[in-house]
């Protein structure tokens, strides 16, 4: 019988994946798959699962996570750090799902089931900062933590207007920060209001911020803001978020491989919607080393 590790969180989204467990469990007994759960949790449990795991991998064929970004990267990054090459499957039940909806994935449980009880795989590309990886987007500056500082009771009612709404609040508080950024190809010091390392086109459920990225051509695509007057703010985010970055002054577009960044100030980095590590950063990429369950 084949075994499907099944790790889901309960708080993501509407949290309405505790009551479709049945049905999902009973799709996978039917195609005679054996199904075991887990819980997601922030705890050493959660690593220790992959370190067994890795003991057993021969023994699983698939990987489900019933999650948002920030569950989904959890999972890879321990994925990773265990050299796990198992398939994975999402259900995207999260509150913007960036990293999903690049597939056209649906938060329809029994549609998505019908995906992944299929065998077919897609390879794509998975960051690295500072020996953690992420699946979308690694971001630090003004407005980026904002997404860390929002009530999940509220995510739940508003979706990703909790965001947007939360991101309004601070922006009178935007202050620029001292960056050098290096890559194989070019060093930039500049003032920034914000930079977004992008493994897929979106964020924060915008899906045209990095128009030109493909997930799994194994490069980077950077954007930021560099320091501008409060006046040109309107024009600058819409050009961010309708993927015009080329035809604006303040705003940097480029792409690389590896990446270097020194920041002088104490500054929140965040890797898919969760916090990251301290600077400096190094920044890298593994090319198509997620196998990923499609259509």
């Amino acid at each position: 019988m084949k075994k499907v590790l099944f790790i889901y969180n309960p708080h993501s989204g509407d949290k309405t994946i505790v009551n479709n467990l049945d049905y999902i469990i009973d799709r996978f007994q039917k195609r005679d798959f054996e199904i075991y759960l887990y819980r997601i949790d922030r705890t050493k449990r959660f690593e220790k699962l992959f370190t067994r795991l890795k003991e057993h991998e021969k023994e699983f064929s698939k990987i489900l996570i019933a999650g948002g970004d920030g569950s989904v990267s959890q999972v890879v990054n321990n994925m990773i750090k265990n050299n796990i090459d198992i398939p994975l499957g999402i259900y995207p039940i999260g509150t913007c799902n960036d990293f999903a909806n690049q597939f056209d994935f649906t938060n329809d449980i029994k549609k998505q089931t019908d995906i992944l009880l299929q065998e077919k795989i897609s390879l794509v590309d998975v960051g690295t900062i500072n020996g953690t990886a992420f699946i979308n987007v690694a971001s630090f500056g003004s407005l980026v933590s904002t997404g860390q500082k929002v009530d999940d009771n509220i995510k739940t009612v508003l979706g990703p207007w909790a965001y947007y709404f939360k991101a309004l609040e601070e922006l009178v508080d935007m202050k620029p920060l001292t960056v050098r950024i290096e890559t194989e190809s070019e060093i930039i010091n500049e003032e920034i209001f914000f930079m977004l390392i992008m493994n897929g086109k979106s964020a924060g459920g915008f899906s045209k911020i990095a128009n030109h990225a493909l997930i799994s051509d194994g490069i980077l695509d950077i954007v930021i803001l560099k320091k501008c007057p409060f006046t040109e703010y309107p024009k600058v985010w819409l050009d961010i978020l309708s993927g015009k970055d080329a035809r604006n002054k303040n705003i940097i577009y480029t792409k690389a491989k590896k990446i270097q960044i020194q920041c002088e100030q104490d500054v929140i980095v965040d890797i898919d919607g969760e916090r990251g590590p301290d600077f400096p950063l190094d920044i890298g990429i593994y090319h198509e080393r997620l196998k990923l369950l499609t259509k």
